[in-house]
Parts: C-alpha cells; sequence; structure tokens
C-alpha cells in the first residue's frame, strides 16, 4: 500500500500532505476490501462448508470431539432398517415355502408332513389365515384317514368349507374347495357310492390338475371295470408326485393285472431301491414274478420279506401296519396273516423250483379263521396253476 502511494506522490512530482495520503490510502483500502467481500459474498457457501468440515477435522481428530455422532446414528439406523427389512423379506418367502410344501403334501395325503409345514409356518407368522386354514382341512383329513369321526361329522365341516369358498379360495397355494372334494370323493368312496365318488374326483381335476390325490381316487375306481384308464389314473398321480410309494405300488399293480411284466417289475424293483422297508412291495413283486413264471425270482423276494415280517424294527413302521389287498378278495390285516401269506408262497415257489420240496407251515403260525385262510390258500393255489 505505501508502495501505491509513494508511485503516487512521485507521478504527482510534488510532497501531498499526510492527510490526503491517509485518504487515498483509505480509498484503496476499501476498494480492496470491497473486492474481498465481494468474492467471499459469491463463495460464501463453498467457504462455509470447507470452514465447517475443517473444523469437524479439528475437533474429531485434534480434541477428540465426536462430531460425526449425529451422522453416524443416521447411517446406523438406515443399515438396520435394511437389515430388518432383509429379515421380513425372508421371512415371508420361508412362510410361502412351508406353505407351498404343505400343500403338495395335502395333495400326496401325507397329512403328518403336511401339518408340520404348515406348523412351521404359524411359527413364523402366528396369524397366516392359510396356515390356520391348511391346519384345519388336514385335521380332517387325518380325522378321515383313522376313520375316528363321524361320517356326519366329517360332512358338516366340509360343508362349511364349501360355505366359505368364495373368502377362502384367494389363498396363494391352498384350495380348500378342491381339497374338500377330494375328502368328500374318499368318504363316499368308503361308503362304496362309487359314482359320486367319480364326480368328486373329477371336480378336484378340474378344479386342479396336479392334485395327485384325485388322479388316485380315480384308477382306485376304475380299477375293476377298466384296468387300462385305472392304469392312466396312476400314471397321472406318479406323475404329480413320483416317489409316493403307494401311487407306485398301484401303478405296479395295475401293470401286472394288464400282464405288462417287465413294467410292473421295474416299477417295484424302483420302489424297493428307493425303499427297501416297504414290504408289501417285496409280497406284490413275488406275485408278479410268479405270475410271470420266475419262482427263483419270487423265492427271493419272499425270504426277504419273511425275514423282515420277523423283524420288530420294520413291524413297528406305520406303512408296514396298513392293510394289504394282494387280491380282490383277499385282504392281510395282521402280521400273524401277512406272516402266514408269506411263508405259504414261498413254500408254493419252493415246490415250484423243485417238485420234491415239502415242508408244512407249523400250527403255532397257522390262521385260526378257517374262511380266511381258504382265500389265501386258494389265491396260492391259482399262482400255482399259471
Amino acid at each position: 500500500m505505501i508502495q501505491t502511494l509513494n508511485q503516487i506522490r512521485s507521478c504527482v512530482g510534488k510532497r501531498l500532505p499526510d492527510r490526503t495520503l491517509i485518504t487515498v490510502w483509505r480509498v484503496l483500502l476499501f476498494t480492496k476490501m470491497r473486492s474481498a467481500i465481494t468474492w467471499i459474498n459469491a463463495n460464501a457457501f463453498f467457504l462455509t462448508i470447507c470452514l465447517s468440515v475443517a473444523g469437524m477435522f479439528v475437533a474429531h481428530f485434534g480434541f477428540q470431539v465426536a462430531v460425526f455422532q449425529p451422522l453416524e446414528e443416521i447411517a446406523f439406523k438406515q443399515q438396520e432398517y435394511r437389515e430388518k427389512h432383509l429379515a421380513k423379506t425372508f421371512q415371508k418367502q420361508m412362510v410361502n415355502r412351508h406353505l407351498k410344501l404343505a400343500n403338495a403334501f395335502l395333495y400326496d395325503e401325507d397329512i403328518t408332513a403336511a401339518i408340520a409345514q404348515y406348523q412351521k409356518a404359524l411359527k413364523l407368522d402366528p396369524t397366516n389365515p392359510e396356515a390356520q386354514m391348511g391346519i384345519f382341512i388336514a385335521d380332517i383329513y387325518q380325522k378321515q384317514q383313522k376313520q375316528s369321526c363321524q361320517p356326519g361329522t366329517i360332512r358338516r365341516q366340509i360343508q362349511f368349507i364349501f360355505s366359505e369358498a368364495d373368502q377362502t379360495n384367494v389363498f396363494k397355494y391352498l384350495h380348500p374347495e378342491a381339497l374338500a372334494n377330494v375328502i368328500m370323493g374318499n368318504l363316499t368312496a368308503w361308503q362304496g357310492n362309487m359314482e359320486s365318488a367319480q364326480t368328486y374326483f373329477e371336480t378336484v381335476i378340474n378344479l386342479v390338475p396336479e392334485a395327485s390325490s384325485a388322479w388316485f381316487g380315480l384308477g382306485l375306481i376304475h380299477e375293476s371295470k377298466n384296468p387300462q384308464q385305472a392304469l392312466e389314473c396312476y400314471q397321472q398321480a406318479v406323475k404329480q408326485s413320483p416317489w409316493n410309494e403307494r401311487y407306485l405300488n398301484n401303478l405296479a399293480g395295475m401293470y401286472g393285472k394288464l400282464k405288462q411284466f417287465e413294467q410292473a417289475i421295474k416299477t417295484y424293483e424302483f420302489i424297493l431301491t428307493m425303499d427297501e422297508a416297504y414290504l408289501l412291495g417285496y409280497c406284490d413283486i413275488a406275485i408278479v414274478f410268479a405270475q410271470n413264471k420266475k419262482p427263483d425270482k419270487a423265492a427271493s423276494y419272499l425270504n426277504a420279506l419273511i425275514q423282515k415280517l420277523n423283524t420288530k424294527h420294520y413291524m413297528d413302521m406305520k406303512k408296514n401296519q396298513s392293510a394289504w389287498i394282494v387280491a380282490p378278495d383277499v385282504t392281510l390285516y395282521t402280521p400273524k396273516e401277512k406272516n402266514y401269506f408269506a411263508k405259504k408262497f414261498f413254500l408254493l415257489v419252493l415246490k415250484k423250483i423243485d417238485d420234491a420240496y415239502t415242508a408244512p407251515i407249523p400250527d403255532s403260525e397257522a390262521l385260526d379263521d378257517n374262511e380266511k385262510k381258504e382265500a389265501i390258500d386258494s389265491f396260492i393255489q391259482s399262482l400255482a396253476n399259471l
């Protein structure tokens, strides 16, 4: 500034009074300050941010002041919200998976597995209406299977499902009306009204074509009058539920009835490969081998069957405690009846292999029910005459 004033003085060529110099200096100073103020005003926002950031860094690192805590809390809350949202989304996905699996189990008539899946869904979502309705239907199914409830009671419960169809047919996976028709089909078939049962099952297939239990029910209805149609129904049931032992066993049996022995044997072998504890499969494949004039193969499976029938581990399984329908007029209910049939059949095929073989069944293992004994003996003898 002084240098500027000296330049002014030299330019003028004479000495200026001090007051004049001070005035000039003030004017120049004001001019410079106004330029600086104008620049600061023009860049005030940028300067404020820079100074604020610089101040925060100095306070945070120089004096250990938590100036970033509000920002850190916001970031933490956002992360927490995202994690909760992801957890809730995954929870909904798991609920839907349990519901979808339970619905498939219901159509396969695996009621215990269906209830377990519905309970898992309710554990994640206690007010889920689809899971609640699913358990209600599964309970009816279970009572109908066990015949532990009066048919009138089941019918009233099913009528309730039909009356609520408009409200309950909006579920994502469960179709109460279709399942109610399946139960009614089973119930009317159990009462001997096959025409009504067929109507119910066909209604189910129109509503839900993948309902394996409806296809299976139709197969049972057509077995006696139309074996080819029964075969096609069983094939559809197996297509929807490829590892269902009950469906596979009936399909194999129908192949045998239609003398498609190769397909029957292949299906039975698949069942026993998948589950060597399914004892009915041993019995049925032995019958097919006997019908196909292969007594040595039949003897092999019957020998395995007899050993398993006398093993508590296998006989305690629920699937081996159900009735065995080995012929239209021969149904085996008790372990003793199954044992008698297997041993009587085994002796027959051994005699086929070696005509000199003779070994009667011990009296302790003979049946007290003469009518059942005669029916079994007659059926086994018919196999011997093939």
